[in-house]
């Protein structure tokens, strides 16, 4: 397996962008309760999802124009998207709810008209609890498209396979096993298909949240703290080079978007958190590109925004 997601060529050396460098662009300002973010594989498409009508709505980052609406809004007391990821270009998968009820759901998406919510591909039972957060749970799709996994219910993490654009049975065999005290709460595809997890735990009392890769027998490969907490999304950039993740403002930390750089300490490898944007109330994050990332932000109104990061000098470790 690759070092995490990039390897530490010499222990004197990191990488810092100012906050000056990051550019935040409006995306989609007329989704009030604007949710999950899904990206395509080619970055072109980005679905995000509408938790005020439960419909899934797709922009194109590139273009500037107004989304358009791919999955109509469900009927009442119908599933509605939670969780939302491409399976492929044009094949659109979401982890919804309906009372006490967990389903996976995928649609085949119209170049120009929208889906009717109640005509699935496919339509999965998960279980759940009726009682989970929405934003701690979460859909990966694997980069080799050949898996996905459903983050954040009970069990915590359960996969399944994909063939072609047919999804299996999500079981849980050969997924991770956190153990007591330790949950899931964001989730990612590392650069070498690995499922990387956010986990909250406590020690000494106070919250810790790490980052956690785990290969495809759901063996953990890398575990590290990442000295932030309230994080509720991560994303690897489009090249796998770079880890992102949004988090909540906690006691000394603005909320924002922020990067996760490996550094050496005491000849261990450690995180570096490094704040690339402030950001109100961020939510969710997708990567569009090798330094481009899309990123819900807001309360009450939200509002869906494209961050172009760029690189800084490299500068000595004190």
């Amino acid at each position: 397996m690759r070092a995490i997601w990039l390897a530490l060529a010499s222990a004197a050396l990191f990488v810092e962008p100012g906050l000056e460098a990051a550019d935040v662009r409006p995306l989609l300002t007329d989704l009030p309760r604007a949710g999950d973010l899904a990206v395509a594989a080619d970055g072109q498409r980005v679905a995000c999802v509408d938790e005020g009508s439960g419909a899934i709505v797709v922009i194109e980052p590139s273009d500037g124009g107004p989304g358009r609406v791919a999955v109509t809004a469900p009927r009442a007391g119908g599933a509605r998207p939670v969780a939302v990821a491409f399976i492929a270009d044009t094949v659109l998968a979401a982890v919804c709810r309906s009372g006490a009820k967990w389903s996976l759901r995928t649609w085949r998406l119209r170049p120009t008209e929208p889906v009717e919510a109640e005509s699935p591909l496919q339509s999965l039972s998960l279980d759940g609890a009726a009682d989970r957060e929405p934003g701690m749970v979460h859909l990966v799709v694997s980069r080799s498209s050949r898996w996905l996994a459903a983050v954040g219910l009970d069990p915590p993490v359960v996969r399944a396979a994909i063939g072609g654009v047919r999804v299996g049975p999500p079981t849980a065999r050969l997924c991770p096993s956190l153990g007591a005290g330790r949950r899931p709460v964001a989730a990612a595809v590392g650069p070498d298909d690995e499922l990387v997890l956010i986990v909250t735990s406590e020690k000494a009392g106070q919250p810790i949240e790490s980052v956690a890769f785990f290969g495809t027998d759901g063996r953990c490969l890398l575990d590290l703290e990442t000295g932030l907490s309230g994080i509720r999304d991560v994303a690897f950039s489009a090249d796998g080079s770079s880890l992102y993740v949004v988090a909540a403002s906690a006691a000394g930390q603005r909320a924002g978007l922020w990067r996760l750089d490996a550094a050496a300490r005491d000849g261990r490898q450690v995180i570096r958190p490094e704040l690339v944007a402030e950001l109100p109330e961020p939510r969710a994050i997708v990567s569009a590109g090798p330094r481009a990332v899309v990123v819900t932000q807001g309360e009450p109104d939200r509002s869906v925004v494209q961050i172009q990061t760029v690189d800084a000098p490299e500068k000595e470790d004190p």
